[in-house]
């Protein structure tokens, strides 16, 4: 079968919440951490092309505020849980951990699985035939960040807002799990890959990367971010990379691909996101629980790609007629291939902001992956005189968005969030636990700080991965492949804590992490978003 190379990016990738980014300051490697540095970002390799593919009612709360509720990760002690935390602040630090907590300190915690914190390893795990990028001593994984994210967020209007350090925190995380026992046993073994925001097109830097991945350095598996160099990854590079028999994971907090791709790109999962069926279908629960439906005229704006057309024509329009709502106006955004095409994207919005007054509509839902579309359309209709009510999710860039909206846009708003770093004010925070407390502590310990939420959320994604790929092969058994990781989330079921999203759930048939979520509102009062409720399961 032939594969078609479709070439889709967004510039406003990764715009409020830009975790793969990196300011331009260095960082030293350290002498106890193996570090392959990328080329720089415009430096050109002989690629191959890369295959592409085509692509209720409410239910009862659980208590979100007291460690141990719901499923109790595995390996976690009761004695030695936090009994309470407190607000991490506006860079996003965690407070006390409370009795027997991590919070403050650099070393092993008395958790495992669940954390991906361990100072002693099982023992190794053997390796099956054929497997590479991993040997008695030594697994070679690759990792991604993008330069040149803060200008592409200045130009959508986002300010205040300097992305995490990638490189710097890449650096720490791969200290830390050297100096406590490694994964799988063995010594971390890092490579990069650095995609320039501002430069060449998507489609040109993904081959590039899996070149570099999967044929100069031949890694075990590739932790992949979404947000990649002017736009989202695309099925191109999924296909690359899994085709070469290299594993592949996306930490990245959130996700642009549907339940299908977790079937078609063999091992892959995103432990720490929701798929954007999920997204779908999710949000239209969660706010119907709220009332959003109400009286509700419904506008909805969406990416333009495959996957995220099937997932509103054959999810989001059936949940809606369940609970007898509709699209009544849709709005579908061709995004773009560079930054120098935001002009048209607001151009585009501009006139879905006109199209929508004049419809009538009053509802509006944005289903995008970072929160830049939501501000251009927001500025749009402020200049308009037209305020919807919208209904929003972590996908939008809750807290980002919030302070660079126009005033008395998102009064009314509700939200069905899944990541409080993400979703909410620190002052609204709810509490904090174990494994945040340990990413913490181990960027404290680093003497590395956060003066923004962006950065601070990204600081967590950055070590959500590592932690993440430590847990799944400790969980595993018997000879690691390249689905080792993907088997291990399986095996712990319930047990990894995220510190971004906290709660992670995974079985046969739900490959991406994110397990509970919460209802929540926009005030007016500190113009920021806060939970309205306690953490209900999205599997309930």
């Amino acid at each position: 079968m032939t594969r078609r190379r479709p070439r889709y990016a967004a510039a406003l990738a990764g715009v409020a919440l830009a975790v793969g980014a990196c300011t331009s300051s260095t960082a030293s490697d350290g002498d106890d951490v193996s570090i392959r540095e990328a080329p720089s970002p415009g430096a050109t390799s002989e690629a191959p092309e890369t295959g592409g593919r085509e692509p209720g009612e409410p239910g009862d709360p659980t208590n979100s505020d007291e460690p141990g509720d719901g499923v109790t990760p595995t390996g976690v002690a009761p004695s030695t849980a936090p009994t309470s935390g407190t607000s991490g602040g506006e860079g996003g630090s965690t407070g006390s951990g409370g009795t027997g907590g991590t919070s403050g300190t650099g070393g092993a915690a008395t958790t495992s699985t669940s954390t991906g914190d361990s100072d002693t390893q099982p023992g190794k795990r053997p390796v099956a035939d054929g497997v590479i990028g991993i040997d008695d001593d030594t697994i070679t994984l690759g990792f991604e960040y993008t330069e040149g994210n803060a200008s592409t967020q200045r130009a959508a209007g986002f300010e205040g807002l300097a992305p995490a350090p990638a490189k710097e925190l890449h650096a720490i995380m791969g200290r830390y799990i050297n100096e406590t026992g490694g994964i799988a046993g063995r010594e971390l073994v890092q490579v990069f890959h650095v995609y320039d925001a501002q430069g060449r097109d998507v489609s040109v830097q993904e081959q590039e990367a899996c070149v570099r991945f999967t044929q100069d350095e031949h890694v075990f598996a590739v932790n992949s971010v979404n947000a990649v160099g002017p736009g989202f990854h695309t099925d191109n590079y999924r296909a690359c990379i899994t085709d070469a028999d290299t594993g592949l994971i996306s930490a990245a907090g959130l996700s642009v691909v549907d339940d299908r791709a977790y079937g078609e790109f063999e091992g892959y999962l995103e432990p720490n996101a929701m798929s954007i069926t999920g997204v779908v279908s999710t949000s239209v629960r969660g706010l119907h629980e709220q009332g959003f439906f109400d009286d509700a005229t419904l506008g909805v704006i969406s990416i333009d790609r495959p996957r995220f057309r099937d997932v509103v024509d054959n999810v989001m329009r059936p949940a809606l007629q369940t609970i007898g709502s509709s699209i009544e106006e849709i709005s579908w955004l061709a995004v773009p291939e560079n930054e120098g095409d935001l002009g048209a994207v607001a151009a585009h919005l501009s006139n879905t902001a006109l199209r929508f007054n004049q419809a009538g509509v009053n509802r509006v839902m944005i289903l995008e992956s970072g929160g830049g579309v939501t501000l251009l359309f927001t500025n749009a209709a402020e200049s308009q005189g037209y305020r919807p009510t919208y209904g929003l999710t972590t996908v939008n860039g809750l807290h980002v968005i919030a302070s660079n909206v126009p005033q008395g846009q998102l009064d009314g708003a509700r939200f069905v969030g899944w990541a409080p770093s993400v979703d909410v004010h620190p002052d609204h925070f709810p509490g904090s636990w174990d494994s945040r407390d340990l990413c913490t502590s181990i960027y404290d310990d680093a003497g590395q700080s956060f003066d923004n939420p962006n950065a601070a959320a990204g600081a967590l994604i950055i070590c959500d991965g590592y932690l993440f790929m430590r847990a799944a092969l400790d969980a595993g058994s018997g000879p690691i492949t390249r689905r080792s990781f993907q088997e291990g989330a399986l095996a712990m079921r319930a047990a990894y804590e995220s510190p971004l999203v906290r709660w992670t759930s995974f079985n046969s048939s739900k490959r991406y992490g994110v397990d509970r979520y919460r209802h929540g509102e926009f005030a007016a009062d500190c113009r920021c978003f806060r939970y309205t409720s306690e953490a209900f399961s999205i599997t309930r």
